[in-house]
């Protein structure tokens, strides 16, 4: 098991290293560097176990669960319905994952998540639930920003997807079902 500092510590040795390729990659000529990437000069998961990464990303992962008003005639069947109505006459839409943007509460989530939802709930997590308003979202993309009224969140820190080649490892964290939340695959 390793401790926070400990990782602390891992990730201030990698961003040194990365930073001493980097002066050395642009210092490089052209045809020196061509086929060298950032990813295959010293990537994070040459440098941590995947418990490592998932310890220091699962915190900016949260759940998003979506609600609507429930009414007898909705036209949705969710078996009795008793079993997924709020105590304010809600029932749950879907669910889905999200990534923490900013540490003031702007999160990404994909559009079909939040599509519909007269109620958007977020849980952290660390388990703490919060009420989200939705910011904008497109279509095309898929994509959606949420923000909730919170402080001192975790970002995410986005990587360049053309540093990246098919056949790498990846860690996939997330909130599956809606039951499943901070599982990684």
């Amino acid at each position: 098991v390793y401790t926070r500092s400990y990782v602390a510590s891992q990730i201030s040795a990698l961003n040194a290293q990365q930073t001493q390729v980097s002066a050395a990659l642009s210092e490089a000529k052209p045809s020196e560097s061509a086929g060298l990437t950032t990813a295959s000069a010293g990537s994070f998961a040459s440098t941590f176990s995947r418990a490592q990464i998932i310890e220091l990303t699962a915190p900016s992962v949260v759940g998003i669960d979506t609600y609507y008003t429930a009414s007898a005639n909705s036209g949705f069947s969710f078996g009795s319905g008793s079993e997924n109505a709020t105590d304010n006459g809600q029932a749950q839409l879907g669910s889905g994952s999200g990534i923490i943007l900013t540490s003031d509460g702007y999160i990404v989530t994909c559009k079909h998540v939040v599509d519909g939802a007269e109620t958007i709930k977020v849980i952290l997590n660390d388990d703490s639930e919060h009420v989200a308003t939705l910011v904008g979202s497109d279509s095309r993309t898929d994509l959606a920003v949420l923000k909730i009224d919170a402080t001192g969140l975790s970002p995410a820190t986005l990587g360049d997807s053309d540093m990246l080649t098919v056949g790498e490892d990846v860690i996939a964290i997330g909130n599956p079902l809606g039951e499943l939340r901070g599982t990684a695959t």
